[in-house]
């Protein structure tokens, strides 16, 4: 999206007189294309409303889920998994059942899979009030396969244009890492990476933006400011505040007469709170970043401004990574962002999809039972 002041005025453009030069055709596009995308989110926001309003069966508890849902799937590289080029290999193939499953989430359909079999449950009285959307399910599926296959994909391009050794975190060794960080297990160490010359801690989430806990950021006693959940206004908002509050911490700020720290003002107390990486940052000096994604596979800002610093890095130096022969052409950024989003949304999936056979099994006991009993 090009600044505004970067672009003539509407009546500059058309006229014939004007000396002005004509901005290029893609950077007309662009805003145009953004407009329609803003159009959209109101339109979305209504249908929230609606929802919220009037809710039907089978809809999810998350609030304002329609505009998280589409302000997610916007982010940057969120669509990699659609454009992997399959070359056979697990690192680019996605099962028909985990894409059809992820494609539905992607558009904000109905999980087909699992409609009948949580319809089946409701009406036997033993459901536990399951969303049709997969939200729930998505929730309460293990995530810890997630994490570890997007960490791979960010451990393979860390490592592939890297002039110093890169450790992988262990969570069962955390002697492994405690020369980085004493306070906390660090995901990926880059040894005398930092600008100057520090090493540089980096820490993984993929957290879901549709979550039904929301956080409301009216304050405590404790902590004085607090969180508040606005992923349908904000890319990240959901999830960021919270991760870089709990790794990073907070700086004490304003006083306790102030009231609690207000998000619409600015203004307001705040406690300070030392986060998990307090000893890498205070004690050691190192550098902390938080490599953020949410289930939709999108990069937050500093994930998308790293990913992007090695691709050049990789243009400009050394560049170990394995492309086949049909990948030469690809740049390194679209060869790791690819991967990175496919291992997200493809073990999402997978661990989604068992909580759905969970379901079915569990309604075929049920009614099997129901037959035996009766007969």
């Amino acid at each position: 999206m090009p600044e505004a002041d970067s672009l003539p005025s509407a009546d500059l453009i058309f006229d014939s007189a004007s000396k002005s030069k004509l901005p290029k055709q893609g950077k007309l596009a662009a805003v145009i294309n953004h407009q329609g995308w803003l159009e959209q989110l109101e339109t979305i926001k209504t249908r929230d409303f609606e929802v919220a309003s009037t809710p039907k069966p089978g809809a999810s508890d998350v609030a304002h889920r329609e505009a998280s849902r589409f302000i997610s799937y916007s982010q940057p590289y969120a669509d990699g998994w659609l454009n992997i080029q399959s070359d056979g290999t697990r690192d680019t193939t996605i099962n028909s059942a985990a894409w059809l499953f992820s494609a539905q989430r992607r558009a904000g359909l109905w999980i087909s899979t699992a409609v009948d079999s949580l319809q089946g449950l409701e009406e036997t009285g033993k459901g536990d009030a399951d969303d049709y959307f997969g939200d729930s399910l998505a929730n309460k599926s293990k995530h810890h396969r997630t994490h570890h296959a997007a960490l791979r994909g960010w451990y393979d391009a860390t490592a592939a244009v890297a002039t110093a050794p890169v450790v992988l975190g262990d969570k069962d060794n955390e002697a492994r890492t405690r020369q980085f960080c004493a306070s906390y297990v660090t995901d990926l160490a880059e040894i005398a990476a930092g600008s100057g010359g520090q090493d540089v801690c980096n820490e993984l989430k993929v957290f879901s933006s549709m979550t039904k806990t929301r956080r409301m950021g009216r304050g405590s006693a404790k902590r004085g400011g607090t969180e508040q959940d606005v992923g349908h206004n904000y890319a990240f908002g959901n999830t960021e505040e919270k991760a870089r509050y709990d790794n990073l911490g907070c700086k004490p700020r304003g006083r306790r007469c102030d009231g609690y720290f207000n998000h619409k003002t600015g203004k307001g107390w705040v406690a300070g709170h030392r986060g998990h990486y307090d000893d890498a940052l205070r004690v050691k000096k190192n550098a902390v970043c938080i490599l953020l994604h949410e289930t939709s596979s999108g990069f937050s800002p500093p994930a998308a401004t790293k990913i992007r610093r090695f691709g050049r890095a990789a243009r400009n130096g050394v560049d170990r990574t394995a492309y086949s022969t049909r990948q030469k052409k690809m740049s390194f950024v679209t060869y790791h962002t690819q991967r990175i989003s496919k291992n997200i949304v493809h073990c999402g999936a997978t661990a989604t999809l068992e909580k759905i056979a969970g379901v079915k099994a569990r309604l075929s006991n049920i009614l099997g039972s129901w037959r035996n009993a009766g007969s």
